[in-house]
């Protein structure tokens, strides 16, 4: 059953701050259940995202909350990115000490930025654009109007931050939501209400590329365990919307945030916690 709890565990958390997700799967692969490929680690990583994805993609479909040209350019991006980072990562990051020390760094950014989404969180207003978003190419430039939105990028820009974010987000196994959401927000000027669903269009794509491709390199996946652990994110997923309910999306952000937090200095950190002060922290 823990492989079922912990996926539980998991979708809860992707369902609620999305990059978090990701990471607490890899913090459960490699110090819950012990697993000393990288490769493996990282394979099994990208196939509970591509499964999130899945299961909320469609929502964000629905609710006309995904700007499709921008995020079939993000996904050229990230199709040839995720490609090159996993051919890259699958030969040249397998050890799992080292991986671990990067996956350590990686939890303390994304600790980091959930805890501040989550301080900052109420004073920002909320954005509900129902209006159709117009799309229109001129010279080599992307134009959107929505209402009383509207931003222009060369076409090539997100092109290019598809393949860099999941290039990096393949090699460590991650979703690389925590990259590409501050990229449209801050540099394309993207409202939020349309972010999230954009975004996992690209991540979906680099996920289940970056999967395959490990695969096909030769990382064997035990096909039981996966099936348990992806049973329970799936519940997890459709419960955890309630959840955020119930207990405010903004105090889960920050009781997640501040349990990575503790992982990734146990991570980065531990080793020499131990050999200075005999401290152990993971």
């Amino acid at each position: 059953m823990l492989p079922v709890i912990y996926g539980f565990i998991v979708g809860v958390v992707f369902s609620t701050t999305g990059a978090g997700g990701a990471i607490l799967a890899g913090v459960g692969h490699i110090s819950l259940f012990g697993i000393k490929d990288a490769n493996v680690v990282k394979t099994y990583n990208q196939i509970l995202v591509t499964l999130s994805g899945l299961v909320s993609s469609p929502i964000y479909l629905k609710q006309r909350r995904i700007i499709l040209i921008l995020a079939l350019l993000l996904s050229v991006g990230s199709f040839l990115g995720s490609l090159a980072g996993s051919q890259l990562s699958y030969n040249h990051l397998r050890d799992i000490q080292s991986y671990k020390v990067l996956f350590g760094i990686l939890t303390l950014i994304v600790s980091t930025k959930l805890i501040y989404d989550a301080l900052s969180s109420n004073k920002k207003g909320k954005q509900n654009l129902n209006d159709k978003v117009q799309a229109k190419i001129q010279k080599m430039r992307l134009y959107l109007t929505s209402g009383k939105f509207s931003t222009s990028f060369y076409i090539i820009s997100p092109i290019v931050a598809g393949f860099i974010i999941s290039f990096v987000s393949s090699a460590l196994g991650i979703g690389g939501g925590f990259l590409i959401l501050p990229y449209m927000i801050f540099l394309l000027k993207i409202p939020a209400y349309f972010v999230p669903g954009t975004a996992i269009i690209s991540v979906l794509i680099s996920s289940s590329t970056s999967f395959s491709n490990y695969i096909r390199l030769g990382v064997n996946v035990d096909t039981s365990f996966l099936a348990l652990e992806s049973l329970g994110m799936l519940i997890g997923s459709f419960v955890g919307p309630f959840l955020s309910k119930k207990l405010g999306e903004r105090n889960l952000k920050i009781a997640i945030g501040l349990l990575l937090l503790y992982i990734g200095i146990g991570y980065t950190l531990g080793g020499w916690m131990k050999s200075t002060f005999g401290i152990k922290i993971l």
